[in-house]
């Protein structure tokens, strides 16, 4: 029997819940609803919201601010940070737009732009 203990961050009451492994059996003790399955999840496989900042060819600054568009699985953003670390953009960009879709073969999860980034006027041959 394994026991892991957790505190629900789904509303601000931060509940404390509890997981029991039994086997292949989970069981959750403490909390609403939605705090058992915000541990069902984080206990089987937790997930987090990516940000950082990629380097942007020819925009009004250096780097782009980027996010994951869903959570993205904890086991796997070591990888996706080596990835992100050779990854540049050519600017303009929108704020919103699809970088990368479907990143590291994640269905559905595609590495959004956070901020608009127009072009630096120098680079476009505009006085």
């Amino acid at each position: 029997m394994e026991s892991v203990k957790l505190i629900c961050i789904v509303c601000p009451q931060g509940c404390h819940l509890e997981g029991v492994k039994e086997g292949d059996s989970l069981t959750i003790k403490g909390g609403c609803k939605r705090g058992k399955e915000y541990a069902y999840k984080e206990i089987t496989a937790p997930c987090r919201l990516v940000t950082t900042t990629i380097p942007v060819r020819g925009g009004v600054v250096a780097r782009l601010p980027v996010r994951t568009s869903a959570p993205f699985p904890k086991k796997k953003i070591r990888e996706l940070m080596m990835f992100l670390k050779s990854l540049e953009v050519q600017a303009p960009i929108e704020r919103g737009a699809i970088v990368v879709n479907d990143i590291l073969g994640e269905r559905g999860i595609h590495l959004l732009a956070a901020r608009t980034v127009a072009l630096d006027g120098k680079s476009s041959g505009k006085s």
